[in-house]
This record gives C-alpha cells, structure tokens and sequence, in this order.
C-alpha cells in the first residue's frame, strides 16, 4: 500500500510539473478590429467644459443680455 501511495503521489506531483511548465496554453489572439477603439474613460477623467468667450465690448454685452 505504501508504493501505491508514492508511485500516485509521484504521477501527481509529475503532472502537476508538467501542466505549469511544459504545457503553457498559447496567448489568445489580437483581434485588430477591437484593438482600433478608443479607451474607456471614467467620468472623472473627462476634461472640464470650457467656457464660452465673455463679450468685452458693452454693446455686445447688452446685445447677450436681451432674449
């Protein structure tokens, strides 16, 4: 029974071995039609909205203050 135990505790450790080091599953293909679109991005990281230019001169002033 004990060289049951070592003979199945070595097939154990042997394909143990064998899965992490020679059996290495190939790196899944790039598919290029993904690979052209634009990254995610957080609502945080969006830019802040730009204001629109104040009008310097009065008459333009009054002109955006009428409805």
């Amino acid at each position: 029974m004990r060289n049951v135990f070592i003979a199945l505790l070595f097939a154990n450790l042997a394909y143990f071995a064998w899965s992490h080091l020679v059996d290495k599953p190939p790196p899944p293909p790039v598919n290029e039609s993904i690979a052209r679109l634009p990254r995610l991005k957080l609502a945080s990281e969006r830019p802040a909205p730009r204001a629109a230019p104040r009008p310097t001169n009065p008459a333009e002033r009054a002109e955006a203050r009428l409805p």
